[in-house]
């Protein structure tokens, strides 16, 4: 689900913010971070042309990372940042390019190149965001909380400190965070699925049910607001319900295993034998299982299930000598289920 801020929305909110006009150190008057007096003077300025060029490459490379080409996205932000070692603009996508890649502390060192430059709270926010990925909770929330306090009138630095909240298993501070990007950006789909998950998480399904729902107004066929609907539906025991949800989501993404291993599971095991199929339980699990490599015991035991109702009990239990073999879930596995 997108409870935590994800890298392509990242992309828009920071695009929007950074297509502000870029302030002139020199003319402001401003030094860069840690310069002092009688140190190295800064970079030259560089003229308009190498200004608008690189301006140009790195919003070029913004839209390779939205498409999740960071590999070229990375060549063209250097290019930029040379071009323009000024504008965060350029330090920005360069570290934007390291985190879809993986790599976090290039990430983080790029960004704090922005500096003192940084429209707010665009450096909190991509550090919380960094700090969240690698668990380094407590740090995230300081930088969450640091957005918030500079920004209060759009819902990212809420969307944030609800991402962090979310992590911690504080459902009740997570829906408060999430409540206030709602205010902010009533017209925000990510803020209403965002907040739709924490009332999920905390068990409370009419809430759910309803910010789901606000969430495909804004954006139809949102995958993560079908998946969520359907699960809150099954949550709450309401089978039939649960079922039509999960085939919708598999109508807008067929092959999506988190709605097959769960649909499956509800064709095997639905307590009103009407609603059971169990040959249709076995071709969604067994699809689930080779798109997760055979690997997830939750989607393992789906197909276990779907033998089971289907009267093949050497293939129930082949299934489950496979689930004995696996690693013990680890308590990030254990939270993702919800």
């Amino acid at each position: 689900m997108l409870s935590a801020p994800c890298l392509s929305c990242a992309v828009v909110f920071a695009w929007a913010v950074l297509s502000q006009p870029v302030p002139d150190a020199a003319g402001a008057g401003l030094a860069p971070a840690g310069q002092q007096k009688g140190a190295p003077a800064p970079p030259a300025q560089p003229d308009e042309v190498a200004r608008r060029e690189a301006g140009r490459k790195a919003a070029e490379a913004a839209r390779l990372i939205e498409r999740g080409d960071w590999k070229q996205a990375r060549q063209l932000a250097h290019e930029a940042v040379e071009a323009d070692p000024t504008n965060p603009q350029t330090h920005y996508v360069l570290g934007m390019s390291y985190e879809a890649a993986g790599e976090l502390e290039a990430a983080e060192a790029e960004y704090k190149k922005m500096g003192p430059f940084a429209p707010e709270p665009l450096l909190e926010l991509s550090l919380a965001r960094l700090y969240l990925r690698q668990g380094r909770l407590e740090e995230a929330e300081q930088q969450s909380r640091r957005a918030v306090e500079k920004n209060r009138w759009v819902p990212q630095p809420f969307l944030s400190l609800g991402a962090v909240a979310m992590r911690k298993k504080d459902y009740s501070a997570a829906i408060d965070a999430f409540a206030k990007a709602v205010e902010v950006a009533p017209g925000d789909w990510n803020a209403r699925l965002s907040l739709a998950d924490a009332y999920r998480n905390a068990d409370h399904w009419d809430e759910a049910l309803t910010e789901y729902s606000e969430a495909l107004a804004r954006k139809p066929d949102l995958i993560e607001a079908l998946l969520g609907k359907a699960q809150t539906w099954e949550r709450m025991g309401r089978a039939a319900e649960a079922i039509a949800g999960y085939e919708r989501t598999l109508e807008a993404a067929p092959g999506l295993a988190a709605a097959q291993f769960r649909l499956a599971r509800l064709y095997a095991t639905a307590a009103d034998p009407a609603l059971r199929k169990p040959q249709r339980a076995v071709e969604l699990a067994k699809a689930a299982a080779e798109t997760t490599d055979w690997k997830n015991r939750e989607v393992l035991d789906a197909l276990a299930r779907a033998y089971d109702a289907a009267g093949d009990p050497a293939q129930a239990q082949q299934t489950r000598e496979r689930i004995k073999q696996l690693p013990a879930p680890s308590p990030r596995d254990t939270e993702k289920r919800r």
